[in-house]
């Protein structure tokens, strides 16, 4: 079995990326003519999401081209900064106890989200008690704690 060399793969997707950016370039365009012959004042909300998904696809395909480069040697990586904290994505190595305790306080998000889950995973329980006629097979217990969830964690937010 043949495999194309790297150069070969880098040269079909430099064609790609290039055929990309005149794609995104002419969409542009077309969203530019077609939104100057809006007479009015506001932009319609139509053109407003096709320009918006526009930038975004726009803004995609550069972070895509910056990662490639990157990944391919051509361009340098962009520093991190020193005052950006990533210790809360470290995974754990320990699991201690103490890392249980130092959760069992209120103020802790854990134990406040662990609270919501319970009390909604409860009142779903109760509801099929109540209501026996309205559960549906397996799924009738999530679809109120779905719900009873949600209010739970409105009402959460609005007491913050």
């Amino acid at each position: 079995m043949c495999r194309p060399s790297a150069t070969a793969l880098y040269a079909g997707a430099t064609r790609r990326n290039a055929n990309r950016s005149e794609q995104l370039k002419a969409i542009g365009t077309e969203i530019a003519r077609i939104s100057k012959g809006t007479e009015s004042a506001s932009e319609p909300h139509d053109i407003f999401a096709l320009r918006a998904t526009w930038h975004k696809l726009t803004q995609t395909a550069g972070r895509l081209n910056r990662l490639a480069d990157v990944l391919a040697g051509r361009k340098p990586p962009v520093p991190v900064s020193d005052d950006l904290d990533l210790q809360r994505f470290m995974k754990i190595e320990s699991a201690s106890p103490q890392i249980l305790k130092a959760q069992l306080n209120y103020a802790s998000p854990v134990m406040r989200y662990a609270l919501r889950l319970s009390l909604a995973m409860l009142a779903g329980y109760l509801l099929t008690l109540v209501f026996p006629q309205y559960i549906h097979g397996g799924w009738g217990p999530a679809h109120h704690c779905a719900y009873y969830a949600r209010e739970l964690q409105c009402d959460a937010s609005a007491a913050r």
